[in-house]
């Protein structure tokens, strides 16, 4: 890549390897039959946000704990789509099922199922928040026209009852920083994901298996710690400069989230969609702290604590981590992001008080600017209301996929369509480039 002689020419590139350029490289190889795929990204190894842990080389993870029912259906049905394809295991074995308040040193558990229900607000708030939980369900009740508008212009019972301090924390756990400025939609659609059965790892295994049939091709090049510096489109190819040299592609999908996407695409180049999301709407970011165990333990699957606004999950059996959320302009603030890691360090000692077995050995720190994509705040509905359709994110040898891009609050149905869409798109345009 050093000197324009050798610089290959690609059908495809894909700029991300998270799991949505994973997935796609793995969908596009199966489908185009002669194509050459590269795949790139700025970290030393594919997985984005769901990049394995490893402790013996210092890999922490990406940061995202785990995934979606439906998306882990999705990644079974890509590798199954491949006839030469290793046996799929049971990814379905990692489910979380237990949820637990820990508050005053104790674990209050219950099914993390019914973590929106009187069961889940009796453990967060007692007798009264389940004898009140009842308006919290009115909001969903209400006319068609109140699910759209902001929960604290529905909500009846005032907002120092015991159902609305359960609601706000409870609302946390899925990406939520402020409830109030939500609308009752966005947040039913949050609490259906969260209720819909979310899985951990390996998630080296699954990455594992979606790339073994590419390479085994000779379909696929990776480039890894390489970070793209700008892209231009020139008679019909795009040049993508990165830290490596240059490299040439007849198409650019784009797997990562607009934000990121911004720092080398140029505004001309990009879809009237995708520069609204970048521009008018905020992700929710996190701050996270991993915890090396010496020895596993026996814990609830997902842990809440209160006091700190912080969720602790299991993500193997050597590895927790405590993660709260922030808005994304707070992330890009020092003093911010300074109490968020108190917190977190915080919650670490009040759960090696409440259970003696918990024991670390290391820790690592990390900012997860874009953890949740799109805002769950009101006035940005309209915006992804007219984003609904996936094929607002392709344009002609431009495509994007991930979670994203989309009009729906659940992450992982926002990057199954996008991605099905985006990989229609290519090789619609591959199939008509070589008829022609």
């Amino acid at each position: 890549m050093n000197s324009e002689t050798t610089i290959k020419e690609y059908d495809v590139i894909i700029a991300g390897a998270g799991i949505a350029g994973v997935l796609a490289a793995n969908r596009l190889c199966q489908t185009l039959e002669h194509a050459n795929i590269l795949i790139i990204d700025k970290s030393p190894f594919p997985g984005g946000r769901i990049q394995a842990v490893n402790h013996s080389e210092q890999i922490w993870g990406g940061g995202l704990s785990y995934l979606s029912k439906q998306l882990i259906e999705y990644i079974q049905h890509s590798i199954t789509l491949d006839p030469d394809s290793a046996a799929v295991p049971d990814f379905f074995k990692g489910r979380m099922n237990t949820g637990a308040i820990l508050a005053a040193g104790k674990f209050q558990e219950f099914p993390l199922s019914e973590c929106f229900s009187t069961i889940g607000a009796k453990a967060l708030g007692g007798k009264a928040a389940a004898q009140t939980w009842a308006q919290f369900e009115k909001i969903f009740t209400a006319d068609a026209n109140a699910m759209d508008k902001k929960i604290s212009r529905v909500w009846k019972d005032g907002k120092k009852s015991p159902a609305a301090a359960v609601m706000e924390h409870l609302s946390s756990l899925v990406g939520m920083v402020d409830v109030w400025q939500a609308s009752p939609q966005s947040l039913k659609e949050r609490i259906d994901y969260l209720h819909s059965g979310l899985y951990t790892g390996p998630w080296e295994d699954i990455l594992d298996l979606l790339l073994q049939a590419p390479l085994n091709s000779k379909k696929l090049e990776q480039i890894y710690s390489c970070r793209i510096i700008t892209a231009s489109q020139q008679e019909d190819l795009w040049n993508l400069t990165t830290e490596k040299g240059l490299v040439k592609g007849k198409s650019l999908l784009v797997a990562q989230s607009p934000w990121h996407a911004a720092e080398w695409l140029q505004h001309a180049d990009q879809p009237t969609p995708v520069l609204q999301l970048a521009l008018k709407s905020k992700p929710t970011s996190a701050v996270n702290l991993n915890l090396k165990l010496k020895d596993p333990c026996e814990i609830p699957d997902l842990i809440y604590v209160p006091a700190e606004g912080v969720q602790i999950i299991q993500r193997d059996e050597k590895t927790l981590c405590f993660q709260t959320f922030i808005d994304f302009e707070h992330s890009l603030d020092a003093p911010s992001v300074l109490k968020a890691i108190k917190r977190l360090k915080r919650a670490r000692k009040k759960i090696q008080i409440a259970n003696a077995s918990i024991s670390g050995e290391d820790e690592h720190l990390a900012l997860i600017s874009v953890a949740w994509p799109l805002s769950a705040h009101v006035n940005e509905q309209k915006l992804l209301d007219k984003l609904k359709d996936p094929q607002n994110f392709q344009s002609k040898h431009l495509s994007f996929c991930g979670d994203s891009y989309g009009g729906d609050y659940s992450p992982d149905t926002n990057l199954v369509k996008s991605l099905t869409s985006a990989c229609t798109t290519i090789n619609a345009q591959q199939a008509t480039e070589h008829e022609g």
